[in-house]
């Protein structure tokens, strides 16, 4: 009687420590939905950066040469901390442009004025709202540092994509007397 009474401690002390061992992903873990996050946040931060690269380049436009400045600079800012991150969970981080942008890139390169401004900045809504979608996944991965990294730098992901879109709605009627 008394070892059924002792198996019984064991199991609710057991049974009361276990979640606490659950909640949370440790720093040294990540789970497939991590890795994943990690990707996607890297590759789409790499693909602003160098398409923006491009407009500084190539635009004459204040307002495009504004945001393109400060696309590689935010991004930037938030690819050094992802990559810290991804360090730490022993996750690699994309160093390069995904494929697709890759030839998005050169032919962006073949334009000039208007059509390269409405270009680079149809191209930067269509990727702030898939970026949007993917730091709104972020704010549900395991890991608490990767958790809070997409909570801080979405209301920024959210502040690009409203910059691009008023630069895409006055594109129509600025950017066609340039």
């Amino acid at each position: 009687m008394k070892s059924i009474y002792s198996l019984l401690g064991l199991l609710i002390i057991g049974l009361a420590i276990s979640p606490s061992l659950c909640r949370a992903t440790p720093i040294n873990k990540a789970t497939p939905s991590d890795r994943i996050f990690i990707r996607q946040a890297a590759y789409g931060g790499n693909d602003e950066i160098a398409l923006s690269k491009i407009a500084v380049r190539r635009s004459k436009n204040p307002g495009i040469l504004k945001f393109a400045n400060r696309m590689i600079t935010q991004h930037s800012q938030a690819g050094a901390k992802l990559e810290a991150i991804a360090t730490k969970l022993g996750v690699p981080v994309p160093a390069n442009v995904d494929p697709a942008h890759r030839k998005i890139a050169r032919n962006l390169s073949k334009l000039t004025g208007s059509a390269f401004n409405r270009a680079y900045i149809n191209i930067m809504v269509k990727d702030h709202t898939a970026a949007d979608h993917v730091f709104q996944m972020g704010t549900t991965v395991n890991n608490d540092h990767l958790r809070s990294f997409a909570v801080e730098t979405l209301p920024v992901v959210e502040d690009h994509l409203k910059m691009a879109t008023q630069l895409q709605h006055g594109a129509s009627s600025t950017m066609a007397s340039m």
